[in-house]
Protein backbone atom coordinates (compact mmCIF):
# COMPACT_ATOMS: atom_id res chain seq x y z
CA UNK A 1 0.00 0.00 0.00
CA UNK A 2 1.42 3.20 -1.18
CA UNK A 3 1.63 5.77 1.35
CA UNK A 4 0.08 8.86 -0.93
CA UNK A 5 -2.72 6.76 -2.09
CA UNK A 6 -6.59 6.64 -1.14
CA UNK A 7 -6.34 2.95 0.86
CA UNK A 8 -3.56 4.36 2.98
CA UNK A 9 -5.54 7.41 3.84
CA UNK A 10 -8.95 5.51 4.26
CA UNK A 11 -7.35 2.85 6.77
CA UNK A 12 -5.51 5.79 8.68
CA UNK A 13 -8.86 7.39 9.47
CA UNK A 14 -10.11 4.70 10.24
CA UNK A 15 -8.01 3.51 12.65
CA UNK A 16 -8.34 7.23 14.47
CA UNK A 17 -12.14 6.60 14.41
CA UNK A 18 -12.14 2.95 15.95
CA UNK A 19 -9.83 3.89 18.72
CA UNK A 20 -12.14 7.37 19.23
CA UNK A 21 -14.86 4.90 18.84
CA UNK A 22 -13.67 2.84 21.75
CA UNK A 23 -12.70 5.70 23.87
CA UNK A 24 -16.55 6.66 23.61
CA UNK A 25 -18.68 3.81 23.42
CA UNK A 26 -16.21 1.68 26.24
CA UNK A 27 -17.15 4.02 29.24
CA UNK A 28 -20.96 4.07 27.81
CA UNK A 29 -20.97 0.53 28.10
CA UNK A 30 -19.65 -0.09 31.76
CA UNK A 31 -22.62 2.14 32.59
CA UNK A 32 -25.60 -0.44 33.32
CA UNK A 33 -28.33 2.38 33.08
CA UNK A 34 -27.94 3.22 29.66
CA UNK A 35 -30.56 2.59 26.54
CA UNK A 36 -29.53 0.86 23.77
CA UNK A 37 -30.54 3.57 21.58
CA UNK A 38 -28.01 5.88 22.49
CA UNK A 39 -25.47 3.52 21.40
CA UNK A 40 -27.12 3.82 17.97
CA UNK A 41 -27.05 7.26 18.10
CA UNK A 42 -23.65 7.60 18.96
CA UNK A 43 -22.51 5.06 16.35
CA UNK A 44 -25.11 6.73 13.33
CA UNK A 45 -23.15 9.98 14.64
CA UNK A 46 -19.64 8.74 14.18
CA UNK A 47 -19.64 6.78 11.10
CA UNK A 48 -21.36 9.81 9.90
CA UNK A 49 -18.48 12.11 10.98
CA UNK A 50 -16.12 9.62 9.52
CA UNK A 51 -17.44 9.50 6.10
CA UNK A 52 -17.78 13.28 5.71
CA UNK A 53 -13.97 13.58 6.73
CA UNK A 54 -13.20 10.76 4.46
CA UNK A 55 -15.16 12.56 1.59
CA UNK A 56 -14.15 16.25 2.24
CA UNK A 57 -10.14 15.02 2.84
CA UNK A 58 -10.21 13.31 -0.62
CA UNK A 59 -11.56 16.59 -2.35
CA UNK A 60 -8.99 18.37 -0.62
CA UNK A 61 -6.19 15.84 -1.93
CA UNK A 62 -7.79 15.92 -5.63
CA UNK A 63 -7.60 20.09 -5.46
CA UNK A 64 -4.17 19.93 -4.40
CA UNK A 65 -3.17 17.44 -7.25
CA UNK A 66 -4.59 20.01 -9.84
Amino acid sequence: MKKGSFAYRFFVLLIAFVLISVAVLLPLAATKDVEPFVFWIIGGALLLIFIAIVVVNEIIVRKKKK
